[in-house]
């Protein structure tokens, strides 16, 4: 092999996300071969719509993994949050956009209470979440009577929030703006640096004086912020919110971060990894249902190759500490 190959080699071996890159890649191309419409410009922005969709919730999840904790509830609070935006933009609060902060800082504010069980009374974060994700449901009914709530917005506001540019999805802009923001927070800040020692080795971040609980606190409401915002996308997408939405996100999105590189045991994160992940997963459900698959074999397919997916990725990774020397 020549020098320069090599050289281009290991600068792509030494790139944590190269494995799921190269089985993105190669599950695309197998759905693409054998089946035509798949390879169309119109299936290619809803594939892109999908991923946008599960990437943002996964891109806090990937924070949350990183610090050594876990949230499940994120998935019914994106329908929580969905709920409280349409009832919201009822209020007349005047613009769409006062509605969308006013949510938020209600996400915020669930977020920070997931993190007080969790840090306050010590309460492991499977357990809590898991508990708040059950609240969360109850109350996304209890709001909505079980039906599903109009979005009064203008078509610009909805255009603006998610809605379509030609024939591309706006939410994959906010997509690419926030999977920038959290790799340049997690890669090139301290918080990042602090968020990666909480999770690796907490003992030394708090002897180096990192305030590990008001990590872990801030992640928490990341995770729900991002969650409430793609409620509110989705909410806006469809012009009007849905009391069961989210169910399959919080799969998609725990799974989409973790074959992207992240560790579930803390210490180790990849924003683009989790993007990758989250297109992957994306790309398996879209192909399925151009293929004609019938939906109720989605799960079980999605998982084996999910699994597939994961195997191939570790065995690259450990290629590439050999080859390295990482």
């Amino acid at each position: 092999m020549k020098l320069t190959e090599r050289s281009l080699l290991m600068k792509l071996l030494r790139l944590r996300e190269f494995g799921i890159l190269v089985a993105t890649i190669v599950v695309y191309l197998f759905f693409a071969y054998i089946s035509p419409p798949f390879r169309t410009w119109l299936n290619f922005t809803v594939i892109l719509f999908l991923t946008s969709y599960v990437a943002i919730c996964a891109i806090g999840v990937t924070m949350v993994l990183t610090c050594g904790e876990i949230d499940l509830s994120f998935g019914a609070l994106q329908g929580l949050s969905a709920m409280i935006f349409a009832f919201l933009s009822h209020a007349g609060l005047g613009s769409i956009f006062v509605v969308i902060l006013i949510t938020s800082l209600f996400n915020a504010a669930f977020g920070a209470f997931n993190g007080a069980i969790v840090l306050r009374f010590h309460v492991p974060s499977f357990v809590a979440t898991l508990g708040t994700m059950m609240v969360w449901m109850s109350f996304t009914l209890i709001i909505s009577n079980a039906w599903p709530i109009f979005v009064q917005q203008t078509e610009f506001e909805r255009t603006v929030i998610a809605g379509e540019i030609g024939d591309a999805p706006v939410m994959v802009i906010w997509m690419i703006v926030i999977g920038v923001i959290f790799w340049m927070l997690l890669e090139k800040t301290r918080f990042g640096n602090w968020t990666s020692a909480t999770g690796g080795r907490r003992w030394a971040a708090e002897a180096r004086g990192v305030n590990v609980n008001m990590v872990k606190l801030v992640n928490f409401v990341l995770l729900a912020v991002l969650a409430g915002l793609v409620g509110m996308m989705n909410a806006s997408s469809l012009r009007a919110s849905n009391p069961t939405s989210g169910e399959t996100l919080l799969f998609n999105a725990i799974a989409g971060s973790v074959i992207g590189g992240t560790s579930l045991s803390g210490g180790s994160g990849t924003i683009m990894g989790a993007i990758l992940g989250s297109m992957l997963i994306a790309i398996i459900n879209d192909g399925l249902s151009v293929k004609g698959v019938p939906s109720f074999y989605f799960s079980g397919i999605v998982g084996a190759i999910i699994i597939g997916a994961t195997i191939i990725n570790h065995a690259l990774e450990r290629r590439r500490h050999k080859v390295t020397g990482a």
